[in-house]
This record gives C-alpha cells, sequence and structure tokens, in this order.
C-alpha cells in the first residue's frame, strides 16, 4: 500500500513539473513573439496624432511658408522635414516639447501629448520623422542627443 502512494505521489510531481515547465516554455515563447516594427508604429502615430498640423510629409502646417505668419497674423506648426529645425534639438527636448507642449507668442501653440502618448511612442514617432532628414542632418542630431546635459532649474 505504502509502495502505490509514493508512486502516485511521485506521479503527481512529475505532471505538476511537467505542466510547469510547459507553462514556462509558452511564456518565453510569447515573451519572444516579434512585436510591431518601430518605423511601421510610428508612422502609424504620426499621421494619428502630428500629421494634421506638421503636414502628412512633414512639410509644416503651411507648406507654401512654413515660417510665415497666416491671415490671423501666426505662424503654423513647423515642418519636421530636412527643411525644418527639429533635427537641432535632442531627442529628449523633442520628447519633452512632445508631452508638455508648446506656446510662444506669435505661434500656434502645440497641445501636450503626455496623456496621450507614451515615452516610447514618441520616440517611435521621431524615429519615423528622421526618415526625412539627411545623413549629416541624422548625425547632428545623434550627436546634440548624446552630448546634451539638461539645465537645472
Amino acid at each position: 500500500m505504502k509502495s502505490i502512494r509514493c508512486i502516485l505521489l511521485i506521479a503527481a510531481l512529475v505532471s505538476l513539473l511537467l505542466v510547469s515547465c510547459a507553462r514556462s516554455s509558452q511564456d518565453r515563447s510569447d515573451n519572444n513573439r516579434p512585436t510591431e516594427d518601430p518605423l511601421s508604429a510610428g508612422q502609424a502615430l504620426y499621421q494619428a496624432h502630428c500629421a494634421t498640423c506638421h503636414g502628412v510629409e512633414g512639410k509644416g502646417q503651411f507648406p507654401d511658408n512654413p515660417y510665415g505668419p497666416d491671415a490671423n497674423d501666426l505662424i503654423g506648426a513647423p515642418p519636421h522635414d530636412p527643411t525644418g529645425h527639429t533635427w537641432h534639438h535632442p531627442d529628449v527636448v523633442l520628447v519633452q516639447i512632445t508631452q508638455e507642449g508648446r506656446s510662444q507668442p506669435g505661434v500656434y501653440p502645440m497641445p501636450a501629448f503626455g496623456d496621450k502618448l507614451t515615452e516610447s511612442e514618441i520616440m517611435a514617432i521621431l524615429g519615423y520623422i528622421k526618415t526625412w532628414w539627411t545623413p549629416e542632418q541624422i548625425a547632428a542630431q545623434a550627436t546634440a542627443s548624446a552630448q546634451f546635459t539638461p539645465s537645472v532649474k
């Protein structure tokens, strides 16, 4: 009788071990599933949240005169393409502007997206915007990002 209990106990333990291993293996395979291409995600997020003001191709709100005032004497959202100045700013500053928004005299205000987009989503958008820049602009912006030191307030 003791041997039957012992065999049943061992069988139960082996079964638990096998089920546990199978779940562990399944969890690992779920974690290794390919995720959406960051560039495609960035493009979709840009189209959904940025293109209305900055233009579908990043040419700015008023592509014919991106830095000139409109009939309301206000300058529109700037271009993000190579003609714009976005590439002059480090990533951390671009993320901050996107999260907090920006308001300047004589310019249409940029709304804050901190409650709509995560930092990784903003970085995906920036990755997409960078596809419009020249190799020299990409290198200069990467250097600015690497060398950026936040100022103490």
